[in-house]
């Protein structure tokens, strides 16, 4: 009898211990999540925060929510945050359901105190976690772990906008695995991971703007051709029609390939280069001098055009054998593997 009146009264103390050392100042109650994600998931809540100046300014602080959802049992759980550091500063943190986190708050469990640290120069990070003590685990569902308080440490200029990312950081069985869930036997879980984007916009001053340049191949078309200016972040489509004889092969944005979806969804967050490479249907031609024949002297023009694309003085477009707009090895040899190949 003794005995258990001391271990009741040492789980007390430990739990009293432990909350004190965490410093809990507010209680969230967020039991439901407003937008929520299938098991197995973890995920900060509100996904999208915008801020504007006024009335946000240095000092303003905001809340965000961490929630989970499992397909299994669990026993204890860990999440770190990751955040640029120039932009905000983690001030509080606590559990959803005071001296537990909602989503264990049926359960005996041990706190844990958070740890506020450094990653790099440019972004720190916070760490929580909490743990099953005694009796049942937590059987499968969801609900809230925790909740961060975040205070502005800066505000960008009038016209601009400071933008990024409060992020689930090194989720189990990636990184250092310090965001992770365990079962009661031990095992962790592996989480789908759903951080928060933030922006801290100024309105105000010159308007940003960006340039989009649009360029295709021979053998077909684009719905805008030419040079276009565009405010930041307006979502420009652009749709490619192909010539009689020819197919649409890909995108090139800014020199690399970005796949051939069609129209392609341009957001103006930047100027960009976009070109739209149209390739023969028909058998293609490795003739590069136009004699009827591939010989050695296709192979060297080929060659001399190598590393060229449309304006460059070594450009000849009837080296660019695939039709990705740019003279690579794959073109030279594609010649050269043809040799003696003579056509009607």
């Amino acid at each position: 009898m003794i005995k258990k009146k001391m271990l009741k009264e040492a789980l007390t103390l430990i739990l009293a211990l432990a909350i004190v050392s965490t410093q809990i100042v507010l209680i969230v109650h967020a039991d439901t999540p407003t937008e929520p994600h299938a098991a197995d998931a973890i995920w900060v809540e509100p996904l999208l925060i915008d801020l504007f100046t006024p009335p946000v300014s240095v000092g303003y602080k905001f809340n965000v929510t961490v929630f989970i959802n499992l397909t299994v049992s669990s026993a204890s759980w860990e999440f770190k945050l990751a955040y640029n550091k120039n932009h905000l500063n983690a001030t509080g943190i606590g559990y959803t359901a005071g001296d537990k986190s909602d989503f264990f708050r049926n359960l005996v469990t041990l706190p844990l105190s958070p740890t506020f640290g450094a990653i790099n120069a440019t972004h720190n990070s916070v760490l929580s976690a909490e743990s099953w003590m005694m009796g049942p685990t937590r059987s499968p569902g969801y609900g809230s772990l925790a909740w961060v308080e975040f205070q502005v440490m800066t505000v960008p200029p009038p016209g601009e906008t400071y933008m990024s990312m409060i992020a689930l950081s090194d989720v189990y069985p990636e990184g250092s695995q310090e965001t992770y869930v365990q079962q009661p036997d031990g095992t962790k879980v592996a989480l789908n991971a759903y951080s928060n984007t933030y922006r801290i916009s100024a309105p105000g001053g010159p308007a940003v703007k960006y340039t989009l340049n649009v360029t295709s191949t021979v053998g077909g078309s684009t719905n805008v051709s030419g040079v276009f200016q565009y405010d930041n972040n307006t979502i420009v489509y652009i749709l490619v029609t192909a010539n009689s004889g020819y197919t649409f092969s890909n995108w090139l944005l800014d020199g690399t390939n970005a796949g051939s979806a069609n129209p392609i969804q341009m957001t103006m967050n930047a100027s960009y280069n976009l070109r739209a490479i149209f390739t023969p249907t028909g058998p293609t031609n490795y003739d590069v001098n136009g004699d009827g024949k591939v010989r050695i002297d296709d192979v060297f023009i080929a060659a001399h055009s190598f590393n060229s694309r449309p304006g460059h003085p070594r450009w000849n477009p009837k080296a660019d054998i695939n039709g990705d707009g740019m003279i690579r090895v794959d073109d030279v040899l594609a010649v050269a593997l043809h040799f003696g190949l003579t056509y009607p």
